[in-house]
C-alpha cells in the first residue's frame, strides 16, 4: 500500500541529511518564505529595465552610484521607498539597491549593465521582484 508523504517532510529530511538539494518550502499564506537560504519579505511584479554608465544616461559622475560607491555588477537602482543596501531578487539573482531612478520612474527597478548595448539588449519587461528580508 502506498502512503502519501507530505513534501515538507521530504524537504525537511533532505535538509537534515544534507543531500544538497535546493528545495523551496512554502505553505499557502506564509508572509515569509525561505528560498535557498534567504527570506523573502515582499514579492510582486513590476517593470524592470537596465542602464549603463553611459554619459547620456547618467549625471556628471556616471561611475558613482547614488549611495557613493563605484558601480558594479549586481547594482540596482530601486524605488525610493527601499533603503540603500536593500537586497532584491530578480530572475533568481540577488542585486543590491545602491542607485535611484528619476522620480517619474520610481515604480520600477533598473539593473546596472557594463555597456550601453547590454542595457539596450535587456530592454524593459515586467518581472517578479522579491525584496529580501534582513
Amino acid at each position: 500500500m502506498l502512503r502519501f508523504i507530505p513534501l515538507c517532510f521530504i524537504a525537511a529530511v533532505a535538509i537534515y541529511f544534507g543531500c544538497g538539494t535546493k528545495i523551496v518550502i512554502a505553505e499557502p499564506g506564509d508572509e515569509m518564505r525561505r528560498v535557498e537560504g534567504v527570506s523573502i519579505a515582499e514579492k510582486f511584479n513590476t517593470e524592470v529595465t537596465a542602464y549603463s554608465s553611459s554619459p547620456d544616461e547618467a549625471d556628471d559622475t556616471p561611475f558613482i552610484s547614488a549611495d557613493g560607491n563605484t558601480v558594479y555588477d549586481g547594482l540596482a537602482a530601486c524605488p525610493r521607498r527601499y533603503d540603500f543596501g536593500t537586497r532584491v531578487m530578480i530572475d533568481n539573482r540577488i542585486y543590491t539597491c545602491g542607485d535611484r531612478l528619476a522620480e517619474k520612474y520610481d515604480h520600477r527597478f533598473d539593473i546596472w549593465k557594463a555597456t550601453k548595448q547590454e542595457a539596450i539588449d535587456y530592454g524593459m519587461t515586467v518581472k517578479e521582484v522579491a525584496i529580501l528580508a534582513d
